[in-house]
């Protein structure tokens, strides 16, 4: 029986990694480095080497370990029919027991459940990137050593670059954490360990991510934690503007927003609006190559009988017409002034008076994820929009604020086109509205 899959040895940051008793560490870098692969081999082997151990694999949305993580487990780490390991939860498995005892627990800080209140030798976080420095502080307190099991507790993760401000940076300046930097070059799978040469996966994989731009180039290919140049929303603060589901308020109106698409994406929006007018997307579907006859059957589930207000979206002639024969909607053309619009949301995202903003992300408000799109690197969500939308560079170097740049902007057009309208509906002419 193949216990774990020894063709495929650690090197560069994993290797580093392997040995590495600091009670939290993450190994960082950019995309397809091999980060996640060396961080779970690791958690496996100590389930067999420690019985009755206690692990705990987190992400900060529980749908993002369901499409990245388990894959994985059971795809390159659980390779033999006879691996003793027994996944738990049928077509919704988010646990893994070993015949010694051991187990793996898997979940979203979004959705924790009674995860947290549990105490674990080893946590290891996928994408920590992703999470807030409360949430990295809390798993410290659930392995600490009380569960005793592993010769030493441990929190550590892997990590794709962000902002230089990020707490990930912070508590390595100030020695807390220890972070071990990966490369593309110390992947098996991407570059023959003996001849350095790109294997055949390893050129397709680089192609996509040489084909990136902006920040996403700086950050996936090349590994730098740089903020965005000329970010056209630089007040857009997920600590303010992204809450949790059970954080909604009572519900005065709903609203619909879409900007169509079928190469690039589909965006469509459900919003709740307070008695004190602010926002709140509370669903949305983000996703290519799909017909708008067929998203119409994903936003009747997600609109069930809730009465919506209005519905806005673009000039888009066709896909307005497939909405009205299948939703029966009548819908208002979008305002598509984007200078203006941009200052409507602005105004939006920032705190106002009494230190709130009027607009709101529901962290898990995204359907379904288009794995086309995670595959390339691109937004898969309004979040990822808002934290790399931006200008075009002038001559001088400077953001051109006039003129964003027309791409991965989808979200941004739909959050546009609906914060527009309930900022002007006042002033519309009921001639807009169109059949």
């Amino acid at each position: 029986m193949t216990i774990v899959n020894e063709d495929i040895r650690l090197y560069g940051a994993n290797k580093d990694a392997w040995e590495c008793r600091n009670h939290e560490y993450i190994v960082d870098g950019p995309a397809d480095t091999g980060k996640t692969w060396g961080c779970l081999k690791k958690l496996n082997l100590a389930c067999l080497k420690y019985p009755g151990s206690r692990m705990l694999v987190v992400r900060q949305r529980q749908v993002d370990i369901r499409d990245s993580v388990i894959p994985t487990l059971q795809g390159k780490i659980f390779i033999d029919p006879e691996y003793p390991v027994k996944a738990i939860g049928g077509e919704n498995v988010f646990r893994f027991r070993y015949a010694n005892g051991s187990v793996i627990i898997c979940a979203g800080l979004d959705k924790p459940g009674k995860a947290l209140s549990a105490e674990y030798d080893w946590i290891y976080v996928n994408q920590a990137e992703q999470i807030r420095l409360n949430g990295w502080e809390t798993l410290l307190t659930r392995a600490n050593g009380r569960h005793g099991k592993t010769a030493y507790p441990l929190v550590f993760g892997d990590s794709n670059p962000d902002i230089p401000q990020h707490w990930i940076i912070d508590r390595r300046k100030m020695g807390h954490l220890k972070m071990f930097k990966a490369r593309h070059v110390d992947n098996p799978t991407i570059y023959d360990q003996d001849t350095g040469v790109l294997t055949e996966s390893g050129k397709t994989r680089m192609d996509v991510l040489n084909k990136l731009t902006g920040i996403r180039r700086k950050r996936l290919l090349e590994g730098i934690w740089c903020g965005v140049e000329g970010v056209v929303y630089p007040e857009w603060d997920e600590k303010a503007n992204v809450i949790t589901r059970d954080q909604l308020p009572e519900a005065v109106e709903w609203f619909c927003s879409i900007d169509f698409g079928y190469t690039n994406p589909f965006t469509f929006g459900l919003y709740l609006r307070d008695n004190d007018g602010r926002l709140y997307l509370t669903n949305e579907i983000y996703m290519t190559r799909r017909t708008v006859k067929r998203h119409c059957v994903d936003i009747r589930k997600i609109i069930g009988d809730k009465k919506i207000t209005a519905w806005v979206c673009d000039h888009d002639a066709e896909g307005r017409a497939t909405l009205l024969e299948e939703m029966g909607v009548n819908a208002f053309r979008a305002r598509k002034a984007v200078t203006d619009g941009i200052e409507k949301v602005r105004e939006s995202i920032i705190r106002a008076g009494d230190g709130k903003p009027r607009y709101y992300v529901v962290e898990d408000a995204l359907h379904e994820v288009d794995e086309s799109l995670r595959s390339e690197h691109r937004p898969i969500c309004t979040m990822d929009e808002y934290l790399s939308y931006s200008y075009h560079e002038g001559r001088d170097g400077k953001p051109m604020k006039e003129d964003p740049i027309k791409d991965n902007d989808h979200a941004m057009d739909r959050d546009r086109y609906m914060i527009m309208h309930v900022a002007t509906r006042g002033r519309r002419a009921v001639a807009e509205v169109f059949g």
